[in-house]
């Protein structure tokens, strides 16, 4: 797939997930990412709205029934925080795809786990976590300060080798505690996706990705 050499491991939980309703969630590397899920789960995804005007690729994230979001903006002054949604309730077979979101909200190096936000934890639902990782060489196939799209996609169809594992760990259902607690419920969903990959938690978020962005 795209020049790459794709392991999975796990797909025995894949059926439990969708049992259970789960919400796919993943650390966000690449643009490599989008099509491995899709290959793979076939969920509908998360994602900005941005997406939807990008030629070609709208007509296939339209095909995934795609749930879009516009960027956030501060808060106004004095505004009440929105009240979290009701958990939905479980779909029944053949109903509506499990939904995929990027709890990071950003794309990482690959070389560690950003700080999760809470919004695919905050309906108490069960999480399938999906573990991308990648073998870096020369190039990475990271998505973060990227000066040249095309340049970027020829070094990596450049490599004589490409990597990905996809680690699909079992359904983690929350307790008592991380459903009163969406943040402790991303906390400890991070901490056992950076075990499983070995890989450190970082102690940065989207937030800062934001500010640095401006600077460029």
């Amino acid at each position: 797939m795209l020049g790459f050499r794709v392991k999975v491991t796990g797909r025995e939980n894949i059926a439990k997930a969708e049992e259970l309703g789960s919400v796919i969630v993943f650390n966000h590397v690449s643009y490599v990412d989008a099509p491995a899920i899709m290959w793979l789960l076939a969920p509908s995804g998360v994602g900005k709205s941005s997406v939807s005007n990008v030629p070609i690729l709208k007509y296939v994230v339209r095909a995934y029934q795609a749930i879009y979001f516009h960027e956030e903006k501060k808060p106004r002054d004095g505004a009440a925080p929105a009240a979290p949604p009701k958990p939905p309730k479980k779909n029944p077979p053949g109903g509506f795809p499990m939904v995929c979101m990027a709890p990071e909200g950003t794309c990482s190096d690959g070389r560690g786990l950003l700080e999760f936000r809470t919004g695919a934890f905050v309906l108490g639902r069960p999480v399938l976590p999906v573990c991308m990782k990648y073998k870096t060489n020369d190039h990475n196939p990271a998505w973060t300060q990227v000066y040249s799209e095309a340049w970027h996609l020829l070094r990596l169809l450049s490599q004589w080798r490409n990597e990905l594992e996809i680690i699909i760990c079992p359904p983690y259902v929350p307790s008592a505690e991380e459903l009163a607690d969406p943040k402790l419920y991303a906390n400890n969903v991070r901490a056992l996706m950076g075990k499983v990959m070995n890989q450190p938690l970082l102690p940065h978020s989207h937030a800062q990705f934001l500010a640095l962005k401006k600077l460029k």
